[in-house]
């Protein structure tokens, strides 16, 4: 056997390695488990299982890329629950109705696009959203983050005001008490999380990019997110993702699907990534390790990087098939993230390079 098809082969093994373990650890129902915990090391810390429709989004997305008998009945089940979560005309929130804090945070823009979009990827209808997009923007025609009942709601858009009025009712029927063990964490004394309602975010505008495409009611938002990288200061941004490279994944991932302008940032992203990549071939941790090997792939296929990057990926599996858990995103004082999450971009990296193909 050649050295290129023993590689080749140790990839393979490597997938279904992966597979197996996604398999096992998919929820009867259908969701990708999230977990929260204090710190970004999410191995080293305690961390709680704290359900949500975003990381099952991210790894059903990851999964599509993955030829293997069982990527689409994975798909399938995580569709199911994430449409079983839908809210009013077609919106989401961060949390699922399998949670305490379902009501704490509102719909938002982020959940929504990514859901409608992997479920749009599966041929299934989404009641018609795009105005609620367009309804959710600043003065500059970039994306905010949170779909929140504001009294100038009533002039702009009235459904969708009296629809939310109506999800935050029925949302509040259905969320399930506080467990016991939290009772006394003062994190959670409050019936709702507090945001900035004019709240903005390169990744999440990558997402609505993403399921929106690219025209005319988009174009500010692609301008926003390549002048930001380019500029070199998107870390200077408030933002829900705990590395410049989750935001560099999602841009990637709206440019290969969506929008041919987003590859404006392709160069200034492939040098970022190469300033930061290690010499054992990663990006430090193993889930920036596949991040940055999916954005590579998009804006640099060709670069020794990526072989690199590509090569510690399989080198780091664990022996139970998965890629350790840690932070791909968070709030003020907390961090999310899972094995299923790390795992879902590791195989697309893998996948993705073992069998090249358009979106």
């Amino acid at each position: 056997m050649q050295e290129s098809d023993r590689h080749l082969s140790l990839i393979e093994r490597s997938i279904e390695r992966g597979v197996e373990f996604l398999q096992r650890s998919q929820h009867d129902y259908g969701e990708f488990s999230t977990y929260i915990g204090p710190e970004a090391e999410l191995e080293a810390s305690p961390v709680a299982f704290d359900s949500s429709c975003f990381v099952t989004s991210l790894v059903t997305h990851s999964l599509s890329y993955v030829s293997h008998p069982a990527a689409g009945g994975m798909i399938s089940k995580a569709a199911d629950f994430l449409l079983s979560e839908m809210e009013g005309p077609g919106l989401w929130r961060h949390y699922s109705s399998r949670n305490f804090k379902h009501t704490r945070v509102s719909p938002d823009l982020d959940d929504t696009s990514c859901v409608s979009h992997v479920l749009r990827m599966r041929g299934t209808d989404v009641p018609p959203n795009k105005k609620t997009f367009l309804t959710y923007r600043n003065k500059q025609g970039v994306f905010l983050v949170w779909i929140m009942r504001r009294p100038q709601l009533l002039l702009r858009n009235p459904s969708l005001y009296f629809a939310l009025r109506s999800i935050e009712r029925i949302a509040k029927t259905v969320k399930p008490p506080m467990p016991d063990e939290h009772r006394d964490n003062p994190r959670f004394c409050e019936e709702i999380d507090w945001v900035p309602p004019e709240d903005i975010d390169p990744a999440v505008n990558a997402n609505v990019i993403l399921y929106l495409g690219e025209n005319d009611s988009t174009a500010p938002a692609i301008r926003y997110i390549v002048e930001l990288i380019k500029a070199s200061n998107e870390g200077d941004v408030y933002s829900y993702y705990s590395s410049p490279l989750a935001i560099y994944y999602m841009v990637s991932r709206a440019h290969l699907h969506s929008s041919p302008s987003l590859g404006e940032a392709g160069p200034t992203i492939v040098e970022r990534l190469a300033e930061v990549q290690c010499e054992d071939g990663s990006f430090g941790v193993t889930l920036l390790t596949g991040v940055a090997a999916c954005t590579l792939l998009t804006f640099a296929p060709g670069t020794p990087a990526l072989d690199a990057a590509i090569q510690n990926i399989v080198d780091s599996q664990e022996p139970d098939g998965s890629w350790p858990r840690h932070a791909f995103y968070n709030g003020p004082v907390e961090y999310w993230g899972s094995a299923e999450l790390t795992t879902g971009f590791c195989l697309e990296a893998l996948a993705r390079y073992k069998h090249p193909r358009k979106p």
